[in-house]
C-alpha cells in the first residue's frame, strides 16, 4: 500500500526526518516496507526559452536562447521534439546532478555548437507522468497562471515545493485489520497520536475534522438534502450502507498535473479527470467510490444477488458467469457493476458523459472477497472492502468528498451537484454509539505489572489523540475503525501500548511454581537451541512456508523440485519452501533501514520431492547475521556466524570431528560457502549471500549477510547415537570438568600445521585440538598465515595452576615447530 507525502502533508505536516518517521511507524502503526524519496536539486531553476532555433547541422535539434534571470542567459541545444519559443522550462545549470537518470551536467559540443546546461523532461526530474512521451516540460502548460518572468532563475522547488516529495511502502498484511489505514485520512491519524506529545507536528487538519464529525449526523444531513431521481432499492443483506450522488453537466477531460501527479506517485494510471478523481478519493479517504454514467442508468439502482448462470462484461471487456453467491448493482434491464470490485463496460465513464451518479457504498467482506477469489479480480477497491469498512464511516465519506470535489475544482471543471439518495442497514446502527467498558486505573497493570505515575492520563490522551471518545467507564469508538476491530478492553490496553511504543516497557520476570517434566527429543533440541542463540542476542522470528516465486525466479530455484500447493492463499506464491534461506531474507528486507545490524533465527519445516512424487518433510535451523558496514576483516559476517555455529555446537554437546568442505550454491558467494560435516554426516551449510542479489532487496552495496542452515533430523540422530553407542565414554560433557582455551598462532605460509598440531596433541594433558580458521591478508604479514584453534584440556584431576602449566607447555611445544602465539 503506497501513501504520498503530498498528499499526507494536507491532512498533517511533521517536522522529522524520513528514517523517523519510518521507524515510528514500523513500531507503532504498521510495517513500512520501503520508502522513495524524490527530491529535485536546488540548481533546476525556470528559465524561458526566448529563441528557438533549428540547429544548423541537425535535423533533430534544436539550439535554444534561455533566459534565467540573475542566473544568467544560456545556450542551450536539446532534442526535445515539443520545444518551441517564449515557453517557461525547467532548467538544469551546469554543474548541477539529476540523480534520476544519473548525469551531471556539464557544458559540451553539440553538432559545433556549444550547449550549457539541459532543459528537462519531468521523467527527468523524476516526476511520472508523460514518460512515454519525453517531451520537454513546458512548465506554463501545468503553471500557466502562477509564472511570470519574476520567477526567472528562481529554483524550481523554492517555486513549487510539491515537486518533493515521499513515498512510503506499507505492508499490506499488517493492515488485515485496520481498514481505516487503506488511505492517508486514517494513516494521519495515527501519525497525529504518534507525533502529538513530541512537538514536531507542524500543523494538522486532522482535528478539526473529527470535531466536525463529532458534531455532526450524518442522518440529519443525509436526509435534510435534496432527492435524487434515481432511487436505491435493496434486496440484499449483504449491501451495509449505500450513497447515490447525482453530479450533472460535467466535463470529461484530460487530468491536470497535480491530480495526475498524486496518482502516478501511488503508482495509478491515468484515465480521465473523473475516473482519476474517484481513484484519488479511494487512496485519500480509504473508502472506494464508483462513478456510473447516469444517463446509461434505466430506473432503479438495484442492489441484488446475482442470478446463477449471469453473464457480466467488465470494464476492461472481459465476461465472467455468476453465481448466485455474488453481489451486483444492477438497474432495471442490466447489471451496472460487481458490488465492491469492478463496474461494467455499459456504465462506465467515457468522453461523452454530461451526468454521473456518484456510488459510495459499503458492502459484507466475506462476500466480497469470495467473488474476488473466484474471478481472479484483485481490485484495489476489493482488497480495502475485504478489510471490513465501517458502514458508518461510509456515510461520512460524504463529507469528505465533497470537501475534495472543492480542492479539484480546477481539474474536474465546472459541474453541479444534484439530488442524493441513501440506504443504511439498521443492522449496523449500533456502531454510531459503540462503547467499550474500561476500568483506566488497571492498564497501568496490564502494560506494566505495577503503578506507573501518571500513566492514567497519559493513556487517556494517546486514545483522544487517535479518535476515542473517552468517558468515566468508558470508551467510544470512532466511526472510522471496522466493526470487528476494537471489542473489549485489551483491544484498548493495546491501542495505547502501540502508540506508547511497547520498546519503553519494561519486561518483567514472572513468577510461579514449574514442575519438571520431560519433554520429547525434538522439543529438547528446540529448546537448547533457542536457549543458546537467545544468549548470543539473536532473535526468533517466523516466517512463513511459502515463497513468492519473483524471489524464486530470480535466484533461478528449479521449480520442479519445490512442492506446490493446490488451493494457496496467494496466488503467486503457491509453492512451500525447500530452506529458509529465501523467507530470512524477507525478514531483513523488511528491517535493515531500521537496524545496521540484525541477529535472526527460525525453526521450521520444509518441503522438496524427493523421489519427485512424494514431498520429503524436513526440519531445519536457519541463524543469520546481517551487518551494514563491512569496513574491516573483524566485521567479517561470515567469521562471525562461523563462530556461533561453533557455540552452538558446544551448547549442543555434540562431539567428533568437525569438516567443511568447498559447496557450489549460485545464489552464495564463492568464496564463502560450505557443507559442515560432523564424523561424516552432512548437518549443515554456511554461506555468505552473493552481493549480486543486494539490488533486489535494495539491501547496501557494502553490506555482508551470513547465514548457517542445520538439518535439525540429522543432528538429532546423532544426538540419539552418541548417546545409546557411546554411553558417554568417548563424549565428553560438561560434568567432565573440560577446559577450553582459543588459540592463534602466526606461521610461514608455505609451512604445514600438521607437525604443530602433533606437537601440541604430545603434551601431557591435551586431549583434542580444532582448528576454526585459517586467514590470511590484512593485518597480518605477507609472507604469513593465521591459524585459530580449540585446545581441550582434560582438567578433572587437575587445579588451575596445574591446566596453565599444561597451557604453557603446549605453547612451548608449537613455538619449537616455529609457530609464533598472536596477542
Amino acid at each position: 500500500m503506497l501513501y504520498s507525502g503530498d498528499i499526507l502533508k494536507r491532512l498533517i505536516n511533521i517536522d522529522d526526518n524520513v528514517e523517523n518517521i519510518q521507524k515510528e511507524l514500523t513500531l507503532k502503526s504498521c510495517e513500512v516496507e520501503d520508502f522513495t524519496i524524490r527530491q529535485i536539486p536546488k540548481d533546476i531553476v525556470i528559465g524561458k526559452a526566448n529563441k528557438v532555433e533549428k540547429h544548423p547541422d541537425a535535423d533533430k535539434l534544436v539550439v535554444c536562447q534561455v533566459d534565467c534571470g540573475d542566473k544568467g542567459q544560456y545556450q542551450i541545444i536539446t532534442g526535445g521534439e515539443n520545444m518551441v519559443g517564449n515557453r517557461y522550462i525547467a532548467v538544469a545549470l551546469p554543474g548541477s546532478y539529476l540523480p534520476e537518470i544519473d548525469l551531471k551536467i556539464s557544458d559540451r559540443t553539440m553538432r559545433g555548437l556549444q550547449s550549457s546546461g539541459m532543459i528537462c523532461s519531468k521523467g527527468e526530474l523524476g516526476i511520472k507522468l508523460d514518460l512515454d512521451k519525453h517531451d520537454i516540460w513546458l512548465l506554463d502548460q501545468d503553471f500557466d497562471e502562477y509564472l511570470s518572468d519574476d520567477d526567472l532563475g528562481k529554483s524550481l522547488t523554492d517555486k513549487f515545493a510539491f515537486l518533493d516529495n515521499l513515498v512510503i511502502d506499507v505492508d499490506n498484511k499488517n493492515l488485515t485489520n485496520r481498514a481505516d489505514m487503506t488511505g492517508h485520512f486514517g494513516l494521519s491519524i495515527d501519525l497525529f497520536g504518534i507525533y502529538s506529545d513530541t512537538g514536531k507536528i507542524k500543523y494538522n487538519t486532522i482535528s478539526q475534522i473529527l470535531k466536525n464529525w463529532k458534531n455532526t449526523n450524518i442522518f440529519d444531513v443525509l436526509g435534510m438534502s435534496n432527492k435524487s431521481k434515481i432511487r436505491i432499492n435493496s434486496q440484499s443483506q449483504n449491501l451495509r450502507s449505500y450513497i447515490a450522488l447525482e453530479l450533472n453537466n460535467i466535463n470529461v477531460a484530460e487530468t491536470d498535473f497535480l491530480l495526475g501527479m498524486y496518482l502516478s506517485d501511488l503508482g495509478q494510471g491515468l484515465v480521465n479527470n473523473w475516473v482519476d478523481f474517484s481513484n484519488y478519493f479511494m487512496n485519500y479517504s480509504g473508502n472506494p467510490v464508483h462513478f456510473f454514467d447516469a444517463d446509461k442508468i434505466y430506473g432503479e439502482i438495484i442492489v441484488r444477488q446475482a442470478k446463477e448462470g449471469e453473464k457480466f462484461i467488465d470494464l476492461f471487456e472481459n465476461e465472467h458467469i455468476l453465481k448466485n453467491t455474488d453481489l451486483v448493482i444492477a438497474d432495471d434491464e442490466k447489471i451496472l457493476a460487481l458490488a465492491g470490485i469492478i463496474g461494467s463496460i455499459n456504465s462506465g465513464i467515457t468522453k461523452k458523459t454530461k451526468n454521473i451518479l456518484v456510488e459510495i457504498a459499503n458492502f459484507d467482506p466475506v462476500c466480497v472477497r469470495k467473488t474476488g477469489t473466484r474471478l481472479g479480480l484483485r481490485t484495489d477497491a476489493e482488497l480495502r472492502f475485504e478489510k471490513n469498512i465501517n458502514p458508518l464511516f461510509t456515510l461520512y465519506t460524504l463529507l469528505l468528498f465533497l470537501d475534495e470535489l472543492k480542492y479539484f475544482q480546477k481539474s474536474l471543471g465546472n459541474y453541479e451537484i444534484g439530488g442524493i439518495d441513501f440506504y443504511f442497514n439498521e443492522e449496523y446502527k449500533f456502531l454510531y454509539n459503540k462503547f467499550v467498558q474500561i476500568d483506566f486505573d488497571k492498564i497501568q497493570y496490564f502494560l506494566f505489572g505495577e503503578e506507573k505515575e501518571g500513566f492514567t492520563q497519559n493513556a487517556k490522551n494517546i486514545l483522544k489523540n487517535i479518535g476515542f471518545e473517552i468517558y468515566e467507564d468508558k470508551v467510544k469508538v470512532p466511526l472510522r475503525r471496522s466493526p470487528r476491530d476494537i471489542n473489549i478492553k485489551e483491544d484498548l490496553y493495546e491501542e495505547v501500548a502501540r502508540i506508547y511504543s511497547y520498546e519503553n516497557i519494561e519486561e518483567k520476570k514472572l513468577y510461579w511454581n514449574i514442575q519438571d517434566n520431560s519433554l520429547i527429543k525434538e522439543i529438547d533440541l528446540q529448546r537448547k537451541i533457542e536457549d543458546s542463540l537467545i544468549n548470543m542476542n539473536f532473535v526468533n522470528v517466523e516466517t512463513y512456508p511459502w515463497l513468492d516465486e519473483g524471489i524464486l525466479k530470480l535466484m533461478d530455484v528449479d521449480f520442479k523440485k519445490l512442492v506446490q500447493m493446490k488451493n494457496p492463499l496467494i496466488s503467486d506464491s503457491s509453492y512451500l519452501r525447500d530452506n529458509l534461506i529465501y523467507s530470512m531474507l524477507g525478514v531483513v528486507q523488511k528491517n535493515f533501514r531500521v537496524y545496521d545490524q540484525i541477529k535472526i533465527f527460525d525453526i521450521g519445516d520444509v518441503w522438496n520431492l524427493g523421489d519427485g512424487i512424494r514431498p520429503n518433510e524436513i526440519s531445519k535451523l536457519n541463524f543469520l547475521y546481517y551487518t551494514k558496514n563491512k569496513e574491516s576483516w573483524k566485521d567479517d559476517a561470515f567469521l562471525y556466524i562461523k563462530g556461533v555455529f561453533h557455540n552452538l555446537i558446544k551448547d549442543l554437546n555434540l562431539k567428533g570431528k568437525l569438516e567443511f568442505k568447498l559447496a557450489d550454491n549460485k545464489i552464495s558467494h564463492p568464496k564463502k560457502q560450505a557443507k559442515i560435516l560432523l564424523n561424516g554426516n552432512d548437518i549443515a551449510y554456511i554461506a555468505s549471500i552473493h552481493p549480486i542479489y543486494f539490488d533486489y532487496f535494495k539491501f547496501p552495496e557494502n553490506c555482508e549477510i551470513s547465514y548457517v542452515e542445520m538439518n535439525l533430523d540429522t543432528v538429532l540422530n546423532i544426538i540419539n547415537n552418541q548417546k545409546s553407542n557411546f554411553g558417554g565414554v568417548d563424549y565428553l560433557s560438561v560434568n567432565d570438568n573440560i577446559f577450553k582455551k582459543d588459540l592463534c598462532f602466526l606461521l610461514d605460509i608455505q609451512e604445514s600445521f600438521l607437525g604443530i598440531k602433533n606437537a601440541i596433541l604430545n603434551t601431557k594433558g591435551v586431549i583434542d585440538i580444532e582448528i576454526f580458521d585459517i586467514y590470511k591478508g590484512e593485518n597480518i604479514p605477507e609472507n604469513k598465515k593465521s591459524i585459530s584453534i580449540t585446545l581441550t584440556i582434560d582438567a578433572r584431576d587437575l587445579n588451575s595452576e596445574q591446566v596453565n602449566k599444561v597451557l604453557r607447555k603446549a605453547i612451548e611445544n608449537a613455538e619449537k615447530f616455529g609457530a609464533e602465539l598472536r596477542k
